[in-house]
């Protein structure tokens, strides 16, 4: 897949149809398809990666500090699309740090939280992680 910002906001797309096999769309129904996998298979990562987890049926993003794969947001809805639910894990299953540059960050969760044995969540100093 190849994006490329051009003229008026268009993204240059794969186009069997061109010459050069590339074209440059603006249309506002068009879409891209980002590269998807399990859990389990994902790639090393580099700064700025996208794809989509079909495990947990989420999208997600490499970046970070430490760079790491991060879901990229989205949120569970209840009736009629209202924005009601947020859902975290309950296991702590790898070492995190909470962002503290370029701008610091709180965190919180719903409990219960476990931290599996040898693992280490780094709150820095002057910032919060709640458990509810």
């Amino acid at each position: 897949m190849l994006l490329n910002a051009g003229t008026d906001t268009a993204v240059l797309v794969a186009n069997s149809g061109s010459t050069s096999g590339l074209a440059y769309s603006n249309t506002l129904t068009s879409a891209i398809q980002l590269p998807a996998g399990a859990d389990g298979v994902k790639p090393a990562g580099t700064v700025g990666m996208v794809r989509y987890n079909t495990t947990n049926n989420e999208f997600e993003g490499f970046s970070g500090s430490p760079a790491s794969w991060q879901s990229l947001g989205g949120q569970p809805t209840g009736g009629a699309n209202d924005k009601i639910f947020y859902l975290n894990s309950q296991i702590v299953t790898t070492n995190y740090t909470l962002p503290s540059t370029p701008l610091a960050k709180n965190a919180m969760s719903a409990g219960p939280i476990t931290i599996n044995t040898g693992i280490t969540v780094t709150v820095p100093t002057g910032q919060a992680w709640s458990i509810v």
